[in-house]
């Protein structure tokens, strides 16, 4: 009888060690980089984003089990929640009534068909907060590279609860690293590269009601239709 006590105890404990997964809050600065012939309008680029209020060089991004909210500091600032009991990704925005759905099991939302990226391991090792890192590379051919920096000992997740999650490949580049990236560097050939860099990283408990969504309904297709997306989403309202 001890022994099979025993040996319940040994497995039941390796599934909590194997389940475990970072919980906790990680902030990004932003940083925006305009490329060549495009390097001069840089300063009109970002009066613009100012002026739509989508602006933002500040990311805090809440996660927890399979879920993460992701909220930036813009004018009107947005949420992107993650429900991986959906696989279902929302975008809400600050004092807007309309909120749009990506289907997360999609390897992207684009209305335009890409062929499938090249995705590797770098060679190229970085130094973040004191944290060294390597590099995963996802490389568009001819269209721009993402780099996400990692420490296999950093913000550990289980790959498995994002395991859903086709959506930007996140799936594969967390089954491959493990790990939560520190540094993301996303660029579009000779137009404009994205930086995000790590801030801070705090393992702490993250409240179930981060990952709320309110109550929604149909948005009427004439809104919806002016609204001109460029993504190929679900567009509900924000239930009064």
């Amino acid at each position: 009888m001890k022994k099979i006590l025993i040996t319940f105890l040994l497995i039941t404990t390796a599934q909590i060690v194997q389940a475990q997964s970072f919980e906790g809050v990680i902030i990004y600065s932003l940083s925006y980089e305009v490329k060549g012939k495009f390097s001069s309008m840089k300063d009109v680029l970002m009066e613009k984003l100012k002026e739509k209020e989508d602006y933002f060089d500040t990311l805090k991004v809440y996660i927890k089990q399979g879920n993460y909210k992701k909220v930036n500091n813009a004018a009107s600032a947005t949420s992107i929640i993650y429900r991986s009991d959906e696989n279902k990704i929302y975008n809400l925005i600050e004092n807007f009534e309309y909120v749009t759905i990506a289907d997360a099991s999609k390897v992207s939302i684009s209305k335009i068909e890409f062929p499938e990226p090249e995705i590797f391991n770098s060679d190229t090792l970085k130094t973040i907060n004191g944290i060294p890192c390597k590099a995963m590379v996802v490389r568009w051919s001819g269209l721009g590279d993402e780099w996400y920096f990692y420490n296999e000992n950093t913000a550990v997740v289980n790959a498995d609860l994002f395991r859903q999650h086709q959506l930007e490949y996140l799936d594969v580049i967390l089954k491959a690293t493990g790990s939560y990236p520190l540094e993301i560097s996303k660029s579009i050939n000779n137009f404009i590269t994205v930086n995000m860099r790590l801030v801070s990283i705090e393992e702490t408990a993250v409240a179930d009601s981060e990952f709320d969504i309110p109550a929604l309904k149909k948005a009427d297709k004439k809104t919806v239709k002016a609204m001109g997306l460029l993504f190929d989403q679900e567009v509900m309202k924000i239930k009064n």
